[in-house]
């Protein structure tokens, strides 16, 4: 209907992926959930509900769409790239300033009344290209998808916590994803039994051209290994790097994504006092 608010929503060219500033977004609600710290200027939030969803013809049966904080930093971490922490996702942005960096946390995802938007217009200066909008939807839809490694295994990884967060940290950047074959996979071993396990760090698309960058990742693989081997109760046989074509949906059905959450040293977020 010419003039409704869901007409506005699509002559506004919201869609998947459109940004507002926090500041915006903050004045037009009256009220935002508490978030900590408080989002800054340079903060926003995208707009992650599906393009369907988003302009569906029907308020009543799509009240509601999904937002995401996301905030400003200096620098990316490797370790929170490309989907691999399920709670923390760094995403790399080219806009009129340059190269920026967004952090996004899943839990500080929420909802709001659709027609909130449709007075509103995307920001023009921060458009997300495509494939860091998928990024950011693949991110959020694996929080329910994602493989739950046994308790046994991951606490078996304590010792060397320290060591494979530095590395990721460091080097993390040049691996789409860390694919795991643990066997047994679902079990929780006893203390004189043994898991086995092969990994492979899969380069990202940037870097398969590169030989100088294959080669760094090589060694970053080798780094893995030397930090795996000696750990107690589980028995790390290889670490390579594959390339994304090498990879098949057979091979998924054996390697399953090994998130960094599952091996990185906590971080907390202290809340207001």
């Amino acid at each position: 209907m010419p003039g409704s608010p869901v007409q506005e929503l699509i002559q506004n060219g919201w869609r998947q992926g459109s940004s507002i500033p926090a500041g915006v977004l903050s004045k037009f609600l009256g009220e935002l959930p508490q978030f900590w710290p408080p989002p800054g200027p340079d903060d926003c939030f995208v707009v992650v509900s599906q393009t369907c969803d988003l302009l569906h013809h029907c308020l009543e049966a799509e009240p509601l769409a999904e937002v995401l904080l996301c905030r400003r930093i200096s620098q990316a971490d490797g370790a929170l790239l490309y989907r691999k922490n399920p709670r923390r996702l760094h995403v790399e942005v080219t806009n009129h300033q340059g190269a920026i960096v967004l952090e996004a946390l899943a839990c500080e995802k929420f909802s709001i009344p659709r027609t909130c938007l449709a007075g509103l217009t995307p920001d023009s200066e921060l458009a997300l290209p495509s494939g860091v909008v998928s990024t950011i939807a693949a991110w959020l839809a694996n929080r329910y998808l994602r493989p739950a490694y046994p308790d046994a295994f991951n606490e078996r990884l304590r010792p060397v916590r320290k060591k494979l967060d530095d590395l990721q940290k460091r080097e993390g950047r040049y691996f789409e994803r860390l694919l795991l074959n643990l066997e047994p996979p679902d079990e929780e071993l006893g203390d004189g039994d043994t898991y086995s396990m092969v990994l492979w760090c899969v380069l990202h698309p940037d870097f398969v051209a590169d030989e100088s960058a294959i080669s760094a990742a090589e060694q970053v693989a080798d780094s893995l290994l030397t930090i795996l081997q000696p750990l107690r109760g589980v028995e790390a046989e290889a670490c390579e790097v594959r390339l994304p074509a090498e990879v098949s949906l057979h091979d998924l059905r054996a390697f399953r994504d090994w998130h960094t959450e599952h091996v990185t040293v906590k971080q907390e977020f202290e809340p207001p006092t």
